[in-house]
């Protein structure tokens, strides 16, 4: 709440002052506030909206990028696949290198969203060529993790490839670890977690600490973190309480479907063994 303050007073103060700049900036960052928490994109389109307007171009492309992310959890591809190719013509036509190189990330994204691994390895072999070894995040962040992870992993799940989304998760989990700080990672660590707790190898501890906190905070990851305590619940016997977290975590996930779906698969085996909940 106070980092969304400290924006919108960017935003007020710019629009005092008549610095246009500083007000795409101040609305770029409650979009991607509301992306994070709600994944919401009505702030990031008004941003976007207003750097077009005023031709900041690279910030129309920012703006593009977490739309793309945005759209591609809400399901909704078209609009995800739009936003990607704004995103590839802005950087092809200024050449702009790294942009470029998150376009193709995004690419990745959708691609693994859709469960076409053939796609997505291609996106990610053309990542990993650009970069010639060196570490996505020296580029843009946290692609190691955040697009790597997520993506191979998320491709796995809706492919029915339990065993190899854990491999992948596990070492972008080893990844994110390397980092000098992880306050930059999201995406797979929820599935993650769900994943490792229906399989026996994550339990209270997980839940009840730091990384739950964190967890809580995102959107995306939230119903993850509530089906994983259903889970936990359901195994020592509480069925009711566990059918009552599993219904509680799926609140708000209308605009995430792809959580909801993996939530319910994922967690299902698990309903099915201990008697709670409708797994069937």
């Amino acid at each position: 709440a106070e980092t969304e303050k400290v924006f919108e007073r960017l935003v007020a103060t710019a629009d005092a002052h008549a610095l246009p700049v500083w007000r795409i900036r101040g609305l770029l960052e409650l979009g991607v506030l509301d992306r994070i928490r709600i994944t919401g994109t009505d702030r990031l389109l008004a941003a976007r909206r207003a750097a077009e307007e005023t031709g900041a171009v690279l910030m129309t492309a920012w703006a593009d990028m977490h739309l793309a992310q945005a759209h591609v959890l809400r399901d909704e591809q078209d609009q995800a696949l739009e936003a990607a190719r704004r995103l590839r013509t802005t950087a092809r036509r200024l050449r702009l290198g790294e942009v470029q190189l998150i376009g193709v990330g995004v690419d990745a994204i959708i691609a693994a969203s859709r469960g076409e691994r053939e796609k997505l390895q291609a996106a990610l072999h053309a990542m990993e060529s650009a970069l010639a070894g060196r570490s996505a995040g020296a580029l843009w962040g946290y692609a190691d993790t955040s697009v790597w992870g997520w993506a191979q992993g998320i491709c796995s799940l809706l492919r029915e490839e339990p065993d190899r989304a854990l491999a992948e998760f596990t070492e972008a989990d080893r990844a994110m670890r390397a980092l000098p700080s992880t306050r930059g990672v999201t995406g797979f660590l929820g599935p993650y977690l769900l994943l490792r707790t229906v399989r026996g190898a994550a339990g209270w501890a997980e839940l009840d600490g730091a990384v739950a906190d964190r967890l809580s905070q995102v959107h995306w990851d939230r119903p993850f973190a509530g089906w994983s305590r259903a889970v936990l619940l359901g195994r020592e016997g509480r069925t009711g309480e566990a059918a009552k977290a599993a219904e509680e975590a799926l609140a708000g996930t209308e605009a995430i479907p792809l959580a909801r779906h993996l939530c319910l698969r994922l967690g299902a085996s698990a309903a099915l063994a201990d008697g709670w909940g409708h797994p069937v």
